[in-house]
């Protein structure tokens, strides 16, 4: 039951890490690559959508075939076996460095190309309107990222910590990353929810009407 809760724990991780790629690379094609029409289709955003759940699906799964998850008695919680450095190293560049990296580079030349454009118009334009809304949905999802590697981080540094000196991290930084795990994602929720001012507004309504 450990193995298979933290199995479906690592999908549920993997499939945020690769959304956020999923979203950037949607970015770079309405932003950068509009001209080219068949990257703007429904079909080749569920064709991505569908290939990131396929990895997500996948990595863990090659985690559990390699024998990489093992249940640590102490924390009562499953953990990923770092003698097994190949597996474990692999898992996370590809489901945590490539999509981070990729997603950081992607936004790089979005916000480059963006301000590009805004020194081309002018300031009063429908362009330079939509440049602006372009350029605050880019800061709000490079917040969200930027959570989401905090959340990380002390993961990172339990798994160097365990190469360089296995076996010698402390109990209580085991619960820690998980700890932080959980605190960045409730930070994200709260994000999430003060972005969309619908959602807000249907929320305190809601609130109101349950109150008078």
């Amino acid at each position: 039951m450990c193995i298979f809760l933290t199995y479906f724990t690592s999908i549920a991780t993997n499939a945020i890490c690769y959304s956020y790629l999923v979203t950037a690379i949607s970015q770079y094609f309405f932003n950068i690559l509009y001209r080219r029409k068949y990257l703007l289709t429904f079909r080749m955003h569920w064709f991505i959508i569908f290939l990131s759940w396929f990895i997500s699906f996948l990595l863990p799964l090659l985690l559990y075939l390699q024998g990489a998850l093992r249940y640590s008695s102490e924390t009562h919680m499953c953990f990923l076996e770092l003698s097994k450095q190949w597996a474990v190293l692999s898992y996370m560049i590809i489901a945590i460095g490539i999509p981070y990296f990729s997603i950081i580079f992607i936004y790089r030349n979005i916000i480059r190309h963006t301000r590009r454009i805004n020194t081309m118009i002018n300031a009063t334009s429908n362009l330079q309107i939509m440049s602006n809304r372009d350029l605050r949905v880019l800061k709000n999802i490079l917040i969200l990222i930027g959570i989401l590697g905090a959340a990380g981080l002390p993961s990172l540094i339990l798994f160097i910590w365990n190469l360089v000196t296995p076996g010698k991290a402390p109990v209580p930084f085991y619960l820690a990353c998980i700890l932080v795990i959980n605190i960045c994602t409730n930070i994200q929720i709260l994000f999430i929810f003060n972005m969309n001012k619908n959602t807000k507004i249907i929320f305190w309504n809601r609130v109101k009407s349950v109150f008078q």
